[in-house]
């Protein structure tokens, strides 16, 4: 669906991307994730995800000590893009990455505080924690042969269409699972 003309390795790792961020986030998102409740684990957690990811990803030449099997799943995403994507295009990836993963942060604190954020709060951290735009930095490794221009990226109509792609995601995919996000709070 995302990528509809995607060779089939390229879907593998596309397939393989959507399942390691719901695996990631539900170890800090979910009531019976790892870190669910421990602030200094899940930043630990944070720590060595951005470390790893940069450095399969090809951004960084050392590897950081890292054991845990979901961070380290992500090896062979990291050695896709490093294979495919130029430094631009890596930064990018990894950008959106980042983002995600510090907006994971943000959720994870207005939780843990009992605090309830308000809208503009909400949104900000749901439209990086939702990891839409970690999938949207992927749509040139699914075509073949694709090389956006310098500086596609940060033109203020992608920014824009990014923007929009990424509520509506994430607006529907809250209304899918808002049942499901009730019970795991409890």
């Amino acid at each position: 669906m995302c990528w509809p003309f995607a060779s089939y390795d390229k879907t593998r790792i596309g397939t393989l991307l959507g399942l390691w961020l719901f695996a990631w986030d539900d170890e800090v998102d979910n009531l019976h994730g790892a870190v669910w409740g421990d602030w200094t684990a899940a930043q630990e957690y944070r720590e060595k995800t951005i470390a790893y990811v940069r450095y399969t990803v090809g951004l960084d030449s050392h590897c950081p000590e890292v054991t845990n099997r979901i961070i380290l799943g992500f090896k062979v995403i990291g050695d896709a893009i490093k294979d495919e994507y130029d430094t631009r295009q890596r930064l990018m990836f990894f950008k959106e990455m980042q983002f995600f993963i510090n907006m994971s942060e943000q959720e994870q604190k207005s939780r843990l505080s009992g605090r309830i954020p308000s809208l503009k709060e909400f949104w900000h951290s749901r439209l990086g924690s939702s990891a839409v735009t970690v999938c949207l930095a992927m749509n040139e490794f699914a075509w073949d042969g694709m090389k956006l221009p310098e500086g596609f990226g940060e033109d203020a109509d992608v920014r824009s269409i990014w923007h929009h792609t990424n509520t509506i995601i994430s607006a529907s995919n809250d209304l899918y699972s808002f049942k499901k996000e009730i019970v795991s709070t409890r």
